[in-house]
């Protein structure tokens, strides 16, 4: 009665194509659902955005124990580039919860969503999205024990990332979203150690911001992709102009 315990050969590591883009998601998939294209945020966003029917499966790998189910899928997520260049969000192996992603990897996806990179850019959301997702968060039981004078409010970093980096929202928005105060928000910044890259030191450029305003962005607009004031931005082009009128005028 029983013998040994036959390996599970359904164990693969696949990747998931775009085919409009070309973007992959690599992931781990014990029972080999040929309908299983993913569960991670991104590549989710991204099914809903283009329909499924523009998804492709394609096994990388078999596997036959867990172990090497993750050994795996660390390795080709490394090896296709996934996490910057794909839909991946952290480094695999056991799926994303509780992993870390290294500080290298953290500044890749900072740097890969600034200014005209980021999919938000230029936009802003309505009150109305607003408005469902502090919903959606209310329903899913996110609020459950806030009258506790003991309760501690939790949100998760791969949420709270996605939201104030993919998503480039307002700490205000986030924290309507919560139902929270703003102070929560910022705590909850500086404890999952999230930053948005600031440019306004250092990093300003004419040419880019010219093209912002040729785009029919305002200053204001521009300001926030910068991390700085429109005050900032305007010193900035004034600066620039009475430098180019200068040079002009040698010229002559």
């Amino acid at each position: 009665m029983g013998g040994p315990r036959e390996p599970n050969n359904d164990m693969i590591i696949y990747k998931t194509i775009n085919l409009i883009n070309g973007k992959l998601y690599v992931g781990q998939d014990s029972k080999n659902n040929p309908e299983y294209l993913g569960s991670g945020t991104i590549i989710k966003r991204a099914i809903k955005k283009y329909g499924k029917e523009n998804f492709k499966k394609k096994i990388l790998e078999k596997c036959k124990t867990k172990f090497e189910l993750d050994e795996k899928e660390k390795f080709w997520i490394k090896e296709l580039n996934v996490i910057n260049d794909g839909y991946n969000m952290s480094e695999g192996g056991d799926g994303c919860l509780g992993c870390k992603q290294s500080e290298e990897t953290k500044q890749k996806r900072r740097e890969k969503n600034i200014g005209n990179k980021n999919p938000m850019f230029g936009k802003k959301l309505s009150d109305d999205t607003i408005i469902k997702r502090s919903e959606k968060v209310k329903k899913k039981g996110t609020f459950a024990g806030e009258n506790n004078p003991n309760f501690k409010f939790k949100i998760k970093e791969s949420e709270l990332r996605s939201m104030f980096i993919k998503d480039n929202m307002t700490i205000k928005e986030i924290s309507t979203i919560y139902g929270c105060s703003r102070d929560v928000i910022n705590n909850n910044l500086r404890k999952y150690n999230i930053n948005k890259v600031k440019s306004n030191k250092h990093n300003l450029n004419i040419n880019d911001i010219n093209n912002y305003l040729n785009e029919g962005l305002t200053q204001v607009e521009i300001g926030r992709i910068y991390g700085c004031s429109n005050k900032l931005i305007n010193k900035y082009i004034k600066k620039h102009n009475n430098s180019n009128n200068n040079n002009n005028n040698k010229d002559e």
